[in-house]
């Protein structure tokens, strides 16, 4: 089994839970999951034409979870065929919402910045970059 459709799998169960996977030396995560961790931990988001994807060395692991548990989000880490599930409550599931909401928004204000940033590397060695930059130090 494909690790994506491994962790679509655990995600039937476990709708509202940080789900992890041990894949060799690395822990991944995928879709939503990759994003909060992304927006938690600082981890760089890998995208492919259908999928967003974390990975993590496995000596990161604690401080994952601690983290994860800092913030009372419920987890599942999937290492060699084993299965464990944090402790977990109600509250957990609303906070899990809450914070898929501010990955997202993260998510998406990092793809415009880069864009612009994108663009403007483009703009170097023209006549228009002062202009443009003038206008940028002004309002920030």
């Amino acid at each position: 089994m494909k690790m994506i459709e491994r962790y679509l799998k655990l995600k039937e169960d476990y709708n509202n839970f940080v789900i992890i996977i041990k894949s060799g030396v690395f822990y991944i995560s995928f879709s939503n999951d990759a994003k909060i961790l992304s927006y938690l931990l600082g981890y760089k988001i890998k995208e492919s034409s259908d999928n967003f994807m974390v990975g993590f060395p496995t000596s990161s692991i604690n401080k994952v979870t601690n983290k994860l548990e800092e913030l009372k989000l419920a987890y599942v880490i999937v290492k060699d065929n084993e299965t464990y599930v944090s402790k977990h409550n109600s509250v957990t599931f609303d906070k899990y919402e809450k914070i898929v909401s501010k990955s997202n928004n993260i998510y998406e204000l990092d793809n415009r910045i880069n864009n612009i940033l994108d663009k403007l590397n483009n703009l170097k060695r023209t006549n228009n970059i002062v202009d443009i930059l003038d206008k940028i130090e002004e309002i920030i």
